[in-house]
């Protein structure tokens, strides 16, 4: 499930949008736990109309905000469908992945851990399954 969260970085308003995937998964059961893993596909830094990509890379000229959130959406997209393709190669063919969806989880579940996979990486400026 694709995600984005504004958060304060410093003083002055200065913010940092960050661009994530979130996964949930429960094996089949009411009863049985829910496991989660948060994948951060991008992060912007800044404040007003002057914006930088800090992550999956640095970005030294600065854009707009508007052109910033659009490539973190791409990002954010490429990874989730990199990410997709990992598990639809590693599970059962009986297994059901349902994207987006996911199961409701206490912002701090989802915000507090960063994951990230071998099978998944970022080259030549987007996420691919490798």
């Amino acid at each position: 499930m694709p995600l984005r969260r504004s958060a304060p970085n410093g003083g002055g308003g200065n913010l940092t949008h960050t661009f994530a995937v979130h996964l949930t998964c429960r094996t089949s059961g009411e009863d049985k736990p829910v496991c989660y893993a948060t994948f951060i596909a991008s992060q912007l830094s800044g404040v007003g109309e002057s914006w930088r990509l800090t992550y999956p890379f640095e970005k030294k000229r600065r854009t707009t905000v508007d052109v910033g959130v659009k490539l973190g959406q791409q990002l954010v997209e490429e990874l989730q469908s990199a990410i997709c393709d990992a598990l639809a190669r590693s599970l059962s063919p009986e297994t059901t992945i349902l994207c987006p969806a996911r199961y409701r989880l206490p912002d701090e579940y989802i915000w507090g851990v960063r994951n990230s996979s071998e099978r998944v990486g970022f080259m030549e400026g987007h996420w691919l399954f490798q």
